[in-house]
């Protein structure tokens, strides 16, 4: 009965695939014809330049519009009626009728399966007539013999043996009819059971990013941007309702950068042997950008639904490889108040001199940190040819947690004095931001992800 079933199911689609009669497959190209008042099967009236184009057809017939024709470009539904076929698509009807030639091979493998299934039942019928009529006659014959001869018992236990031998034969006829059977649907169950997959993925990912510095007063960082190139692996297990569920392994390479700007304003106090001295250091804003060279390593939950949307959820290791910034300061006013003798003094030997227009630093950064990251995944998967798909989404990370060690005292200013002595004069020394202002560090991004599935079908396991 399921067999007889599912031959009614798929006659019943065959025949709907008919009731499109002019003959539009997807693929197909086709203009709309004037005049300039048409609308389209949702109601809303057809723009003028939709008449004056070729378009592709995405789908023909769906749930709401069964004889309606999805057009591409436009994303509506139009009536057949209202479409002139310019070219037909050669390649999307030779896989529509590979498709058909499939189902029509199945469909008679299970009328020939149902046939040999009613032959059998004919021929068993038959035969069981036969041995019923053999034995009556048998047990007649038996009777007279047992009437008229003493060898009797001879003659019969011979005949058993016949009997018996031909009986062992037709056995063994039926359980071979019964074995080409049980083949015949296993293979179609087995075409149409659902499959694990064995996933790699090659992707880039680019977006915004920030190491979220916090320097206190003396300046605000700015949001930057990373790039990333993904390697990833992961197993798929279908489900009873078609979306395949698995576990997302693998790693990515990362570049970030992040901009911070900061006055160079500060007011600070340094003791000496002849008293104190107040100094007061006034520039314009410095900047410095500050690098990473990242390596992530993903273990996230993946979710796959029959629709073609995908969903990455989990947890990654960010590792910082190298680390390096780029700071860039202008000219600064030095003004040293002494305090002792109530003397004030700008740019002086005595106060520090920092005369040059610009000074760069470079060098690795020291700050680097692991993060343990909260990540998300989300987008779309669209199928190609020979069994691979494109996937186009977004995503999205925040650090949960990591090794940074807090400053235990922030300095007071990106350019650091050292207070003139009897025998020498003040110093000044310039420091990077990240070294000696940075309170806490921490890591978000988000962006456009693009990745190619390579895609390997497996065959469940038979239990």
């Amino acid at each position: 009965m399921k067999n007889i079933k599912f031959v009614l199911v798929a006659m019943l689609l065959a025949c709907a695939s008919s009731l499109f009669a002019q003959d539009l497959h997807r693929g197909d190209t086709i203009r709309i014809l004037k005049p300039k008042d048409k609308t389209y099967l949702t109601s809303e009236k057809m723009s003028n330049w939709v008449y004056d184009i070729n378009h592709i057809i995405l789908q023909v017939g769906g749930k709401r519009f069964p004889k309606g024709v999805l057009v591409n470009g436009i994303y509506s539904w139009v009536d057949p009626a209202d479409i002139e076929l310019v070219a037909p698509c050669i390649t999307c009807r030779e896989e529509d009728n590979v498709d058909t030639q499939h189902l029509a091979d199945s469909i008679a493998a299970l009328r020939r399966a149902r046939q040999e299934a009613q032959r059998a039942a004919e021929i068993a019928a038959a035969d069981k007539a036969r041995r019923d009529s053999i034995a009556a006659a048998e047990r007649a014959r038996r009777d007279s013999i047992a009437a008229n001869s003493p060898s009797y018992e001879e003659i019969r236990r011979r005949q058993d043996s016949a009997f018996n031998a031909q009986l062992a034969e037709e056995n063994r006829r039926r359980a071979y009819e019964d074995s080409i059977q049980r083949a015949v649907r296993d293979s179609i169950e087995e075409a149409n059971a659902p499959k694990t997959i064995d996933r790699f993925t090659i992707g880039v990912r680019g977006g915004v990013a920030s190491m979220m510095q916090d320097l206190g007063q003396v300046g605000k960082a700015k949001v930057g941007f990373d790039v990333l190139l993904d390697l990833q692996y992961a197993h798929y297990w279908p489900t009873k309702k078609q979306h395949n569920v698995g576990l997302l392994l693998g790693v990515s390479a990362a570049f970030a950068r992040n901009n911070t700007k900061g006055p160079e304003l500060a007011d600070y106090m340094l003791p000496t042997i002849d008293g104190d001295v107040n100094y007061h250091i006034e520039g314009s804003v410095n900047s410095l950008v500050m690098n990473e060279v990242q390596v992530e390593v993903p273990i996230m939950f993946s979710l796959v639904t029959k629709g073609g949307f995908f969903l990455n959820v989990g947890p990654k290791l960010l590792v910082p490889v190298y680390s390096f910034y780029n700071q860039n300061l202008t000219a600064s006013d030095i003004t040293a108040t002494f305090v002792k003798e109530g003397v004030s003094v700008t740019n002086d030997l005595v106060t520090g001199l920092f005369p040059s227009a610009q000074v760069n630093q470079k060098g690795q950064w020291h700050n680097a940190m692991i993060h343990v990251v909260a990540a998300g995944e989300l987008g779309y998967e669209f199928k190609l040819k020979g069994g691979d798909s494109f996937g186009l989404g977004v995503y999205g990370g925040y650090s949960l947690f990591n090794n940074y060690k807090q400053l235990a005292q922030p300095v007071p200013s990106y350019v650091q004095i050292s207070a003139p002595s009897a025998t020498s004069t003040a110093v000044v020394d310039v420091k990077c931001a990240s070294d000696v202002h940075a309170n806490k560090l921490g890591y978000w991004d988000a962006g456009l992800k693009l990745a190619y599935h390579f895609n390997w079908y497996h065959k469940p396991h038979k239990k």
